[in-house]
């Protein structure tokens, strides 16, 4: 048997922006057309090292492999001078089951999938001109984020917020870098972070809310990514008393995970006050934004479409430009 593998070395050497983005855009039409075959995700809560790890499986149809991708978030790694997020996606051919494809991408993959699900969300929701964007969190995803909002747009000042200061101060000196020609502006609170942006990106583990409506204001954009299991909370429900448009990546996963599925257990918003699927939107079977007035929030609680799309992608790109190696295995 030849498996190919790839290691996060090689795949930082194939990192396309732009292609990732349309690759995942491209993932969340497929989902909402039918194409795609997803089993429920399994979690794993590693509680006494403040730790969680999420299993993803699922088949796009039309794609060569199937895909089994294992994440995790280990929240105290960045005091112990290691990465918080981890883990490796496997690849089997779809027609025979057979491995085919080991990416040892310590994370990366997943993270680069989930900023760019970032970025076609405010494509599709955002105003097309904005000035300003705010992050809540100083981790990779507020990092990743932002520089793939950039790709979809311009924006002159970053307003960021986060728990600890030396992290935060950090984060504006890597990003001032990052995009040049913006200035980032550290906040003392969320609320702050989100008064003058047009869009607020919240990427962080918590589980107390960041973001109450008092916060917001017409025409605003959140992005809400965080809340990636039943327990973490970024957004008060009461926020979703004035949303104009809420819009989910994948509606039932996002009912027991994400941001609504707390309005849902709460009884502040019905199921039929979801406007949308994220993939919906970019077939064009409902509007995005309608206005520069619209309150808009997607919830992104991370779709298996992504990652069969972007471990697809990386093998086929690696293939194309000589990078990775074969192993055989007897």
């Amino acid at each position: 048997m030849h498996v190919f593998t790839l290691s996060k070395k090689e795949i930082e050497q194939l990192v396309d922006y732009g292609e990732i983005i349309d690759t995942v855009e491209q993932s969340f039409a497929d989902y909402c057309s039918g194409k795609a075959i997803l089993p429920p995700v399994t979690n794993l809560d590693i509680t006494e090292a403040n730790g969680e790890v999420h299993i993803k499986s699922g088949h796009i149809k039309s794609y060569e492999n199937y895909c089994v991708k294992i994440a995790s978030g280990f929240w105290d790694n960045p005091q112990k001078g290691l990465p918080s997020g981890g883990g490796m996606m496997i690849l089997f051919n779809a027609e025979t089951g057979e491995l085919t494809g080991l990416l040892f991408d310590e994370g990366l993959l997943t993270d680069l999938r989930t900023a760019a699900a970032g970025a076609v969300a405010s494509k599709h929701l955002a105003k097309e001109k904005i000035s300003a964007v705010g992050v809540l969190g100083s981790g990779i995803q507020a990092r990743l984020q932002v520089r793939l909002l950039s790709e979809v747009r311009d924006f002159k000042t970053l307003y960021v917020w986060g728990r600890r200061a030396e992290a935060v101060e950090q984060y504006r000196e890597d990003m001032s870098n990052e995009i040049p020609g913006i200035e980032v502006i550290a906040c003392n609170s969320p609320a702050e972070t989100a008064e003058n942006v047009d869009i607020l990106i919240t990427a962080t583990p918590a589980k107390t809310p960041l973001v109450s409506k008092s916060d917001l204001h017409p025409g605003i954009h959140i992005t809400a990514l965080g809340s990636d299991g039943p327990d973490k909370q970024e957004v008060s429900v009461d926020v979703f008393t004035i949303v104009d448009k809420i819009v989910a990546d994948h509606l039932d996963q996002c009912s027991r995970l994400g941001e609504i599925h707390h309005a849902l257990d709460k009884g502040v918003i019905a199921s039929d006050r979801v406007h949308a699927e994220l993939g919906d939107i970019i077939l064009g079977n409902s509007p995005g934004r309608e206005n520069d007035e619209e309150i808009t929030l997607c919830d992104l609680t991370g779709v298996a479409v992504q990652d069969i799309a972007i471990s697809n992608w990386a093998v086929k790109k690696a293939n194309m430009e000589n990078v990775g190696k074969t192993l055989e295995i007897n």
